[in-house]
């Protein structure tokens, strides 16, 4: 074996190796989740109900929820009604729509009939904060999260907030549990 021969096998397994090390490294990284705020406000209308589009994960993503508030304009603003939190892939939670569809803030006249399925949570008193644990609210990549308020007060500005994790599908199929 020449002295060619020895530097190309070590040229060869020391790459390889960097390789390998940088895929590892990739795998670990995209593991890690991000951390987002979500936030959207409405005032609300003369009759019927506000829902509040909180959003959700871009494609390839999923979310964990881990803390949902809502109220008014401060935590201490007495608020009238109650708050209603859904999980679903209709493009909204209330119907009929009378405005603002794609919007953060849209009106209807009642809660859409048949979305108990989606229903997650409530909040019967506001203003009223909410922490969940893993997997409890889990939000894919085709669904979004909706706050809807009901028995409000007119022409009061209603705000949902949320805290979610945000994990990459990928790294969720590389034996990591969620």
């Amino acid at each position: 074996m020449s002295d060619v021969d020895i530097y190309a096998n070590l040229h060869l397994g020391i790459d390889g190796l960097r390789k390998e090390m940088a895929a590892a490294r990739l795998a670990r990284t995209a593991q890690i989740p991000r951390d987002r705020a979500c936030a959207a406000s409405g005032v609300y209308p003369s009759t019927g109900v506000l829902a509040l589009c909180l959003g959700g994960p871009d494609q390839g993503w999923r979310w964990l929820v881990r803390r949902i508030a809502v109220g008014s304009l401060t935590p201490v603003t007495s608020t009238a009604g109650r708050a209603d939190v859904f999980i679903t892939g209709a493009p909204a939670p209330v119907a009929p729509i009378t405005g603002g569809l794609g919007s953060t803030s849209v009106t209807g006249t009642a809660i859409m009939a048949g979305l108990t399925a989606d229903w997650r949570d409530q909040a019967t008193t506001l203003p009223l904060t909410a922490g969940y644990t893993s997997r409890q609210l889990v939000v894919s990549d085709t669904e979004q999260l909706w706050v809807v308020f009901s028995s409000g007060t007119s022409t009061q500005v209603y705000i949902a907030n949320a805290g979610v994790e945000e994990y990459e599908e990928s790294a969720a199929r590389q034996d990591f549990v969620l």
